[in-house]
């Protein structure tokens, strides 16, 4: 359960804060949560109500980063792919994706063909303990005449063909950071909602915990913590030059 206490959450000393409750804060939270860490989410508005709720809601495999050869970066969307199938059965479920070919550039039915082979092969355990409900199958090339039957509305001039291959999507992304965020607080984590960060405390050099406004209540607040990290995704520049400096990289 959620609870909504800042003034008990206050007197408690946490491992890590994390300022930003979006869905890089929520999986921060039940991760560090899981691994046995007093854990804090500090968000300004409501849960999930900036980017996460605008998401496209897809959860990709990976496909598109086997055209720069991110072998790497393919196999970890493969695996937390399958890792948000299993995890939310009921949230998560397959997403049928075309690509309609024209025979241009990488758009060759014979190159999309290697492709999809590829990204099957190297992503084969992609249904390990999924429900069959939720498996992916394999990818394969239509015939223009199939392709204009899932989109009718395309330009059959010079239309070759289409490739199709799976991805999946949730049904609701603010459900699943509401799944995720009772699951963190569930292992011992605290969430705060309309509560913002707005100074870091610091002591000897290092960081000690992080000053903050109960939006609600108007109250000013001392959050003790050894660590905070920045979850507050678009805003995480402006966050970093608010609580300690500007960092042009982000």
């Amino acid at each position: 359960m959620i609870e909504r206490d800042v003034r008990a959450a206050a007197a408690e000393a946490y491992d890590l804060v994390a300022v930003g409750g979006g869905i890089y804060g929520a999986i921060l939270t039940a991760e560090a949560a899981r691994r046995g860490l007093r854990t804090l989410l500090l968000e300004r508005d409501d849960f999930g109500g900036a980017t996460s709720w605008s998401s496209l809601r897809i959860v990709h495999g990976g496909l598109r980063y086997l055209q720069s050869l991110d072998l790497r970066r393919f196999r970890t969307s493969v695996e937390e792919r399958r890792w948000f199938c299993r995890t939310f059965p009921e949230l998560v479920e397959p997403l049928e994706c075309v690509m309609p070919l024209y025979g241009r550039g990488l758009k060759r039915p014979g190159i999309f063909r290697a492709a999809l082979w590829a990204n099957d092969l190297l992503s084969r355990g992609r249904n390990q303990g999924v429900l069959p409900t939720q498996n992916l199958p394999a990818g394969r090339i239509l015939g223009p005449t199939d392709t204009r039957s899932l989109i009718p509305a395309l330009r059959p001039d010079g239309l070759k063909g289409g490739g199709v291959w799976y991805d999946a999507i949730m049904r609701s992304s603010v459900r699943v950071l509401m799944e995720t965020l009772r699951w963190a607080c569930a292992n011992g984590a605290t969430a705060l909602n309309y509560v913002e960060a707005r100074t870091l405390e610091m002591e000897e050099g290092s960081v000690s915990g992080i000053r903050a406004m109960d939006c609600i209540s108007g109250e000013a607040q001392l959050f003790r913590a050894r660590r905070v990290v920045n979850c507050a995704g678009p805003w995480c520049r402006e966050v970093a030059e608010d609580l300690d400096r500007e960092v042009a990289e982000l």
